[in-house]
């Protein structure tokens, strides 16, 4: 005997389900059953074949599922027969038998494993004739050779062989192979691509024979040996382990009374494996019985017999062990408790090791959660901002910023894509094509790579984005070939369709929109990703970046990515990796599946844009976008009550090559969500500039007292600059900023604390006397600033804090200085902040719902009129998302706030700060941030839970099939068909993309110079009959 110890794949899972259905504890009994010895049968016929076909139920599935594998021996065939029957009934097939002859009477031995969803046929007693006939009659049925064993029975040959009705790659067959047709055979097979997957051995008469099965695939290094002594065995699997390499096939047989072995290793990663052989019966039952209590798993047992008795050899493995909760990190909403239960369950019954989930409403952060671990190991948990691979989620994110750079003119849906013959002097691409291009490229514009109607369908002509070495090898280049490179190649290659025709989903397609981009801005995909779309929306650069192909190039903060299968490196052909960990180019897929990002950072993408790429304005809707990588499976969800949803998890298939339903993810996410009720509310309060030492002082709450917070920002002494309002990053917090008027910078704060600016920029003329304003002009939940121009009533808004041009430029109002107030609010609750004016004469508000000309939507009057140096100030004082209006008494520091647009008393009356008009200017803002409330079904109450409470935010850190062969003495099996790929797999809930832009101006170049604005005024607030109406015109000079 021997006892080789060799690694195991590390990653090599075994799944475990709850067993179900009414037999539990026989089927848990059944697992614990040890190989069983048979008492030995002469009595009976032999059996020629043996038919079984296999479909199980979900039930006897997941009871299969629990109990492992089921191991026999010293079978006779009637023993067999029965057992494959009471096997199959129970949810098991055989994965492997062997035959062996003893006293003149034919014996097996046979592995069982759980059936799962395979459909399978086995045959044994089998003639080399029968074999062949089988054979071939199965292929034709759709059924792929899996297993087969030779051996001899009354110096006949005899075959026992499985076969599954499985998609994969090209195959070999062989059998009655002597030595040295073995090894021409297999010198030819490999040359084409091939690997020896089976190898049994067998005598007939006095000559070693041999049958084997060839497949295309890749896979680990790997040796193999046939015609081995036992002495030479032991030294050779041995030197094998030494060098980490496991034995995954092995066959014993005898030539002449003398014992042989044949075998295949492949290089593995990991833990212990045990090779025994030359074992008797009585010993192998010994071995298994041991091992099995040891945690080992058999995986290949060969009987055969020498000088007439039975011998074994067997090899066994000790699977991972499967893990039945996870580590958990970071902070959910206690009524969401159960949602990351959910994916817990998720993850766990797929054995997926790690996994993110972030979840928010209205934009506000309810949770984010690291699940599983990080590493192989399994020691270190992940943490809840760890980065995931997005795969397609980044399409969405391709979206946003072309339909930006759609709506800013630098593009439109119509521009020609690719500078071909035919197209137009403003095409966009001029790539030259490797080949003969289609003459329909020219056809291509922007809209149909954004809609997936750009030509090329994957299902016809396979994905290139994947196909990076063949691509390679056309071009003569080394491999991996960039964006550009795969462009040129497939550009020189037939469209599948006409270009608009039809819908077919297109990774290429944008790609080549990555590459559009990156020619019309001249800069990089992924910086401008970072600073365009994610900087303005609080992302720091750190949360989204460009992911990397290999191991040692990652983020810090990424897990390792699992999956069943390896690959050809696309760096190193001659090398094998693991498929996340080289066999494909991440880098060439920037635009379309290349990114890495928290769960975090995507919600707060889905809190900003729609999936289809435009930017949210009010309302909910019903969105899902999936992503699939090997080692990848992510989910974006937008729902209609408000929540947000973000899944990442680092496994995409199953150790049996089975790929994951992520329908099944979104419906339990579902479930769960539709049972929870979450609220936002968000009420503002009021503070104080004391200009002379710049010093903040702000209240959390309407009454005397002290203020909450407390602190100094810019220059001291009264320098004029003004203070400003706004929620910068979009947290749901707002904070303050300064105005610098001689130069026109706006200084901006994400905190209460002292130090630099946050956001520094300037925008308008320096020292020209505009006012500066704040407010959400775009609904996205961040606010942006703006100028107020007095002398012409001009407004000049930004929808984001850099330099620029104006997004929104209208005039409403009186111009020539009247003295009129610009005042900011949301009037109608509907999530974007407008204008209005504050007359301080008559003490009358003028607030408009719009950017349009026309009279104002909110005209009353409060306060005490007559020019008496109130101030107004704006903030939703009753927290019913609505902003109202107030005033700022500065001789007794008076408050007086609204929460209607009615006469009467105000609503809030409190006096903070010194009387006296200090000079102190009066500030509106929602300092402590939202207020969440949240309910479930088996809620009583409402449960109220401060935002503080919350996550908060990180700091940013800066397929022919050929005729059978005849070959001397060898029956040949040949078939070829085409290898399986790992392709992403992505869904867009709607592919009909609606509300893009249609035309590429923007609001500036569609405004008239001349804006009719119409005003209602009136002398008393109470005789709106004896309102006079006022024609204000004015002349933009602003360009």
């Amino acid at each position: 005997m021997t006892l080789i110890r060799t690694p195991l794949m590390g990653s090599n899972q075994q799944y475990t389900f709850r067993p179900v259905g009414e037999s539990l504890e026989q089927r848990r009994l059944l697992a614990t059953l040890p190989a069983i010895e048979m008492p030995s049968e002469v009595a009976g016929d032999v059996a020629v074949t043996q038919v079984s076909e296999s479909t199980v139920s979900t039930q006897s599935l997941a009871a299969a599922a629990a109990t492992g594998i089921v191991a026999r021996h010293r079978m006779t065939s009637t023993q067999y027969n029965a057992e494959v029957a009471r096997l199959q009934d129970l949810g098991y097939r055989p994965f492997q038998v062997s035959g062996y002859e003893i006293a003149g009477q034919d014996y097996y031995a046979a592995i069982w494993k759980p059936t799962g969803s395979t459909t399978w046929q086995a045959r044994h007693g089998m003639t080399s004739s029968q074999y062949q006939q089988e054979f071939t009659t199965l292929l034709g049925q759709g059924y792929r050779l899996s297993h087969v064993n030779g051996y001899t029975i009354g110096g006949i040959d005899r075959y026992a062989a499985i076969w599954e009705k499985v998609s994969g790659p090209g195959f070999y067959a062989r059998h009655r192979m002597t030595g040295s047709q073995l090894q021409n055979f297999n010198n030819d097979y490999t040359s084409q691509g091939y690997r020896i997957t089976k190898l049994s051995g067998y005598a007939i008469g006095s000559q070693s024979y041999y049958a084997a099965i060839w497949q295309k695939q890749s896979g680990p290094t790997y040796v193999w040996r046939y015609g081995l002594t036992s002495a030479e065995f032991q030294e050779q699997s041995g030197q094998f382990a030494a060098s980490g390499y496991d034995v995954v096939d092995v066959s014993g047989y005898s030539v002449g009374g003398v014992d042989y072995y044949a075998g295949i290793w492949e290089q593995q990663s990991a833990t212990s494996g045990v090779l025994r052989h030359a074992l008797s019966s009585s010993q192998y039952q010994s071995e298994f019985d041991a091992l099995l209590a040891q945690g080992y798993e058999l995986n290949r047992v060969d009987g055969y017999t020498v000088g007439g008795i039975d011998r074994y050899v067997a090899s066994w493995t000790k699977p991972a062990q499967a893990f039945t909760e996870l580590p958990i990190s970071g902070a959910m909403l206690p009524q969401l408790s159960a949602l990351t239960d959910t994916v817990e369950q998720f993850m766990v019954e797929r054995q997926i090791p790690a996994g993110s989930i972030a979840i928010s409403k209205d934009g506000q952060l309810l949770g984010e959660i690291g699940l599983g671990w990080s590493d192989h190991d399994q020691s270190d948990a992940i943490d809840p901002d760890a980065m995931f691979r997005l795969a397609s989620v980044t399409k969405p994110m391709t979206d946003a910023v072309v339909t930006k750079l759609i709506a800013e003119g630098v593009l439109s849906l119509d521009d020609q894509v690719f500078c071909t013959a035919g197209a137009s002097d403003d095409c966009l691409l001029d790539i030259t094509p490797w080949g003969t291009p289609d003459a329909r490229l020219s056809q291509i514009n922007v809209g149909h790579l954004l809609e997936h109607r750009g030509g090329w369908d994957r299902d016809l002509s396979g994905d290139p984005v994947f196909n990076q070495i063949a691509i390679a090898d056309a071009l003569g280049i080394n491999s991996p070939p960039d964006q550009y490179q795969i462009a040129q190649y497939v550009l020189g290659q037939p469209l599948d369709f006409d270009p608009g025709t039809r819908y077919a989903y297109s990774n290429f397609g944008y790609m080549i929109l990555g590459l559009i981009v990156e020619q019309q801005t001249g800069r990089d995909f992924t910086e401008y990703l970072q600073n365009e779309i994610f900087r303005p929306i609080g992302v720091a650069n750190t949360e989204i970046e460009l992911g990397r192909s290999l191991p040692d190039d990652r983020n810090p903060r990424e897990p390792n990515y699992h999956h069943p299968s390896l690959g050809t490196s696309v760096f190193d052909t001659s090398q094998l990796v693991a498929f996340p960990d080289g066999a494909f180019h991440l880098e060439s897929m920037e635009s379309f599946g290349g990114q890495i990002a928290s769960a975090r950072a995507v919600t707060s993408f889905l809190d900003r844009y729609w999936i289809s790429g435009d930017r949210r304005s009010g309302g909910n809707a019903n969105y899902t976008f999936y992503g699939s990588l090997p080692g990848t499976v992510t989910m974006a969800r937008q729902r209609t009550d408000g929540f947000n949803v973000v899944v990442l998890l680092n496994q995409r298939t199953d150790a049996a090559g089975n790929t994951y339903d992520v329908n099944v993810l979104k419906s339990r996410v579902d479930a769960v969500l539709d049972t929870v009720n979450v609220s936002i509310t968000t009420q503002d309060t009021i503070g104080l500039y004391q200009g002379d030492t710049s010093l903040f002082h702000l209240k959390e709450t309407f009454g005397a007292g002290p203020s909450d917070q407390y602190f100094a920002f810019g220059p001291s002494g009264n320098a004029g600059w003004t203070p400003l309002v706004g929620d910068w990053n979009g947290d749901g917090t707002d904070t303050i900023g300064l105005y610098q008027g001689d130069a026109s910078l706006f200084h901006l704060k994400d905190s209460f604390s002292p130090g630099a600016a946050d956001h520094y920029f300037a925008f308008g003329p320096g020292g020209a006397g505009w006012i500066p304003l704040a407010g959400d002009w775009n609904g996205d939940g961040i606010d942006t600033i703006g100028l107020y121009q007095p002398e012409l009533s001009l407004f000049h808004l930004k929808d984001s804090t850099t330099p620029g041009a104006s997004d929104h430029y209208f005039a409403f109002g009186p111009s020539g200085n009247a003295g009129w107030t610009p005042v900011v609010g949301d009037w109608d609750g509907d999530g974007k902040d407008t204008i209005g004016l504050y007359q301080p004469d008559a003490s009358l508000f003028h607030l408009k719902n719009s950017f349009t000309a026309g009279a104002s939507d909110q005209y009353f009057a409060f306060g005490p009129g007559g020019n008496a140096g109130w101030t107004p100030m704006a903030g939703d004082w009753d927290g019913d998302g609505a902003d109202t209006i107030g005033l700022f008494q500065p001789d007794a520091s008076l408050f007086h706030l609204k929460d209607s647009f009615a006469p009467g008393a105000s609503d809030h009356y409190f006096a903070f700060g010194p009387s006296g008009n200090a000079g102190w200017i009066p500030l509106a803002g929602d300092w402590n941030g939202p207020t969440i409330s949240a309910s479930s079904a088996a809620a009583a109450a409402a449960n109220f839970v401060s935002a503080a409470s919350m996550p908060v935010a990180k700091p940013s850190p800066t397929a022919s099939a050929d005729p059978i062969e005849e070959i001397a003495a060898a029956e040949v099996v040949k078939i070829i068909g085409e290898t399986e790929t790992d392709v992403a797999l992505t869904q867009l809930q709607d592919s009909n993309r609606t509300n893009r832009p249609t035309s590429g101006k923007s609001l500036r170049e569609e405004t008239p110079g001349l804006l009719d604005l119409v005003w209602q005024t009136g002398i008393e607030l109470e005789e709106k009959d004896a309102a006079m109406s006022v024609l204000f015109s004015t002349q933009s000079s602003l360009k």
